[in-house]
């Protein structure tokens, strides 16, 4: 981090933000969560997000996800980016709002990962 900021500064309050939250079911089951993290310069990126597959479809994901970037633009940060295979959600960000910048072709094998953004 060090070399990144002596090329270019800081914007972020702290260097490193880290955000979690979990969705518990009546038994404090686990049924959802994410994590997300930005680093120096306002960017937050996703890096998980899961809904147990019972309690898909009900807008849990949609909650977690809008209460991260709510998060995050609260402590500054300006865009968003998230990656998926195109066996999991691409076509969830999309309906977020996401732009698809970039495809990573046969990764894994036979798939593609999928690199959304999004100004926040």
């Amino acid at each position: 981090m060090e070399h990144n900021k002596n090329c270019v500064d800081s914007t972020q309050k702290e260097d490193y933000l880290k955000y979690s939250y979990v969705v518990k079911n009546e038994e404090e089951n686990v049924i959802a969560g994410i994590l997300a993290y930005a680093v120096i310069w306002g960017i937050l990126y996703i890096d998980t997000l899961w809904v147990d597959s019972k309690y898909r479809k009900q807008g849990i994901a949609t909650t977690l996800l809008n209460k991260i970037i709510e998060d995050g633009k609260e402590d500054g940060c300006h865009i968003v980016h998230v990656s998926t295979f195109d066996f999991q959600s691409p076509e969830f960000y999309k309906s977020m709002g996401f732009e698809c910048f970039g495809i990573l072709p046969n990764a894994p094998k036979g798939h593609s990962e999928h690199f959304f953004y999004r100004n926040i």
